[in-house]
């Protein structure tokens, strides 16, 4: 990747990790480094009329008086599933959708990581706790994503806007609960040039512990059984997470990125 940046004529980082990454091992590229978030591969689609979201929670067999908890994207060890199950053993009156395709084919141990999980259920009897949609269209997604109360997505290696899961959630107004992001060392700032640099790089949103999300350790099951049962007991919170969540969404439109990317190109060819 290092190799890669030094012969490019720009190059664009999509989050905050990987711009430091790049600038702290990278010298010279100045301003033909730039920061572009990637968006929410999910759009958010209006429930059609005659799905309101209650039907959908009874054709999931979800009652009334439960807490839907969704969790979104394929899965692999890195993203805590089987934290999650363990909490949800814990959750009274709450069932888990696991919503989207089961695992991708990009890694074989992903069926090996999605076996754990299945027999971590098996283990503590909460099959008829937790519902599997497998591959759905986006706007199938997005109505699933209504049909639920919480997003919960328990990174391992921390929460980065770099997860297209996390993306999706925050567009469409999640009340989230996901772990505390890793925290990269600031580079070095040596010239004046590269001062300059820094103080032209956009600031994208931060995820804000009791503002756009609960925030928990990774590997921590109590933490977010605290976390969800917060949410589940307070609408005042889950109210203001979700906005938050939508707010947050606004900064990584594809509008915006459209338009970033477009700049960027205006440069390069001096225009």
């Amino acid at each position: 990747t290092f190799q890669l940046a030094r012969g490019a004529d720009a190059v664009i980082a999509t989050n905050e990790a990987d711009y430091a990454r790049l600038r702290a091992q990278v010298r010279g590229l100045g301003k033909w480094l730039t920061l572009i978030p990637i968006g929410s591969n999910i759009t958010p689609s209006a429930i059609p009329p005659q799905i309101t979201r209650e039907k959908l929670r009874e054709r999931l067999g979800v009652r009334e008086d439960e807490t839907l908890l969704v969790y979104f994207g394929f899965l692999n060890e890195s993203k805590g599933a089987e934290t999650l199950i363990r909490a949800l053993y814990d959750l009274p009156k709450t069932k888990l959708l696991f919503l989207g395709g089961q695992t991708g084919a990009s890694d074989a141990t992903n069926v090996a990581y999605l076996n754990q999980v299945k027999e971590a259920i098996r283990a503590r009897h909460l099959e008829a706790r937790v519902i599997w949609t497998d591959y759905l269209p986006a706007e199938a997604v997005s109505a699933h994503f209504y049909a639920s109360d919480i997003c919960v997505l328990p990174y391992r290696d921390g929460a980065s806007f770099r997860r297209g899961s996390i993306m999706a959630a925050l567009a469409h107004g999640m009340p989230i609960v996901t772990t505390l992001p890793q925290v990269s060392p600031e580079p070095e700032l040596k010239t004046r040039a590269e001062k300059m640099d820094a103080a032209r790089l956009p600031k994208l949103p931060v995820l804000r512990d009791g503002e756009n999300a609960l925030l928990v350790p990774p590997d921590d099951a109590s933490a977010i059984i605290i976390a969800v049962t917060r949410i589940a007991t307070s609408p005042g919170l889950a109210a203001q997470l979700s906005s938050n969540a939508r707010l947050t969404a606004r900064a990584f439109s594809w509008d915006k990125i459209a338009d970033d990317h477009a700049a960027l190109y205006a440069k390069l060819g001096g225009t």
